[in-house]
C-alpha cells in the first residue's frame, strides 16, 4: 500500500530482480558491518540477562543450581558461538553465500540456546515471550539472509517458546498459550511486512541513484565530446560566444581581400601526401 504504483509494475519489478545480484554486492560490506553490530549488542543483552537472572533467582529463593547450568548453557551455546561469529566477520571480507550460511548457523544455535536455557530457568510464559520477542528482533535486523529465512528462524523459536511453556506449565495448550502465540506471530509478521517494505524502498533508491549517476556521466561525456568538436571548428572566442548562448555571431572587419584561386594540378598532388601534411 505504500510503494507507489509506478514501482509496482511488472517491468519495474523485473528490473530490480535482475539487478538484484548487483545491489546484494554493492550492500555486502554495509550488511557485514551492521550484522557485526547487532552480534555485538545482543552479545551485551545476554550478559545483562545473565545478571538479572541471578538478581532473581536469589530474590524469588529459588536454587542456584538452576542458574548454573542455565548460564553454562548460555555461556557455551550463546555467548561463545557469538565471539566466534564476530571474529569470523572480523577477519577477511568473506562472500555473501558463506556470510550467509555462517549467520544461520549463528542464528540457530542461539535460538536452540535461548529455548534451553528458558527451560532450565522457567518462570513464566511472559519471560518466555519476552526473550522470543527480543531474538526474533534480533534475528529479523539482520539482512545477511533473506527474509525468508529469518522467518523460518523466528518460526523455530515461536514452536520452541511453544514447547518450553508446555513443559514449564506441564498443563498442555492453554488459552494463555495460545495467546502468546498470537502475539509472537502478529509481532513477527508486521516486524517483517515493514522491514521488507524498508529493503524494498532502499533497494529502489540505490538502483535509481546509481542509474542518474550513469545517466549524468553520459552528459558529461557528450558536452566534452561537443565541446572538443567546437573547438576544432571554430576560433576560441567563438566558442565562448557559442557557450553564452550567442546564435547570430557574424564580425565586421573593414579591409578584407578575398582570393579565390584553383591551383593546377592541386588534385593529382594531394593523392600522393597524407592527410595531414596536406592540412
Amino acid at each position: 500500500l505504500l510503494v507507489p504504483p509506478s514501482q509496482k509494475e511488472s517491468s519495474w519489478l523485473a528490473k530490480l530482480r535482475e539487478d538484484k545480484r548487483v545491489h546484494d554486492t554493492i550492500m555486502l560490506e554495509r550488511q557485514l558491518s551492521d550484522a557485526w553490530k547487532l552480534a555485538i549488542l545482543f552479545l551485551l543483552v545476554l550478559c545483562s540477562a545473565s545478571a538479572m537472572d541471578r538478581v532473581i533467582i536469589i530474590a524469588s529463593g529459588r536454587r542456584l543450581a538452576d542458574f548454573h547450568e542455565a548460564v553454562v548453557v548460555r555461556s557455551l551455546g550463546s555467548i561463545a558461538v557469538g565471539l566466534a561469529y564476530l571474529l569470523v566477520l572480523a577477519s577477511d571480507l568473506p562472500t555473501r553465500s558463506f556470510a550467509q550460511r555462517l549467520t544461520i548457523a549463528m542464528l540457530t544455535a542461539q535460538c536452540l540456546t535461548l529455548l534451553a536455557v528458558a527451560t532450565l530457568s522457567y518462570q513464566s510464559d511472559s519471560e518466555i515471550v519476552f526473550v522470543v520477542t527480543v531474538y526474533s528482533a534480533f534475528v529479523l535486523f539482520n539482512e545477511l539472509c533473506t527474509l525468508l529465512q529469518r522467518l523460518t528462524i523466528c518460526f523455530l523459536a515461536v514452536c520452541g517458546s511453544i514447547v518450553v511453556s508446555i513443559i514449564g506449565c506441564g498443563a498442555g495448550i492453554s488459552m494463555a498459550v495460545a495467546g502468546n502465540v498470537g502475539f509472537l506471530a502478529i509481532f513477527v509478521i508486521s516486524m517483517a511486512c515493514s522491514l521488507r517494505l524498508q529493503e524494498h524502498l532502499k533497494h529502489v533508491s540505490c538502483y535509481q541513484q546509481r542509474h542518474t549517476a550513469k545517466k549524468v556521466e553520459i552528459i558529461r561525456e557528450a558536452k566534452m565530446e561537443g565541446a572538443q568538436l567546437l573547438n576544432n571548428m571554430l576560433p576560441s572566442h567563438v566558442v565562448d560566444l557559442v557557450r553564452q548562448g550567442r546564435t547570430h555571431i557574424a564580425e565586421d572587419y573593414s579591409n578584407v581581400t578575398i582570393v579565390i584561386t584553383d591551383i593546377k594540378g592541386f588534385t593529382k598532388f594531394s593523392d600522393s601526401i597524407p592527410p595531414a601534411n596536406l592540412v
